[in-house]
């Protein structure tokens, strides 16, 4: 919005530089309005510079504000992986799990911003203290159909209430 001025001043939108909405309205007051919406914003919008400018001559620079975009995004992606089987912490893909065996299992996401807060849940009760990483006790039994389930969740505390 432009408060009047002679010539009614010209209100622009324009992101990242590039012209968005160039249309205007004035109201019965004398002030100029552009409302621009974007519909669908999505992660493409991170890091964006959105700029309202009203100008009202080309004898003098127009006046703006820029507002920068900054988003929190949740994970796109969460699973349950096997963890490090050998001394070298590479993940062996054929290792399997044993019933009554201890065995680590990883929780890996993507695409979140910022990193998640990982839980850990067995059979419906937090495991406390637990990273991204989880040691499984000798007890449990995590598999499919089996009395104990084992779920990790991550969440973006921002994005959570």
């Amino acid at each position: 919005m432009s408060p009047t001025g002679f010539p009614s001043p010209r209100v622009t939108w324009s992101r990242n530089g590039r012209p968005v909405d160039a249309t205007f309205s004035q109201l019965a007051n004398g002030t100029v309005r552009n409302e621009v919406v974007f519909r669908g914003v999505d992660r493409s919008f991170l890091h964006d510079e959105l700029t309202c400018a009203a100008s009202n001559t080309n004898l003098t620079r127009p006046v703006s504000v820029t507002v920068h975009v900054d988003m929190n995004f949740a994970p796109v992606y969460v699973a349950i992986e096997k963890g490090a089987g050998d001394e070298t912490g590479e993940a062996d893909p054929r290792r399997r799990l044993v019933a009554g065996q201890p065995a680590e299992i990883r929780c890996v996401t993507a695409g979140s911003r910022p990193p998640p807060v990982i839980t850990w849940h067995l059979d419906g009760e937090r495991i406390e203290g637990a990273s991204e990483e989880v040691r499984v006790p000798n007890q449990s039994k995590v598999r499919s159909g089996g009395t104990s389930a084992c779920k990790c969740a991550a969440a973006i505390e921002q994005l959570a209430h």
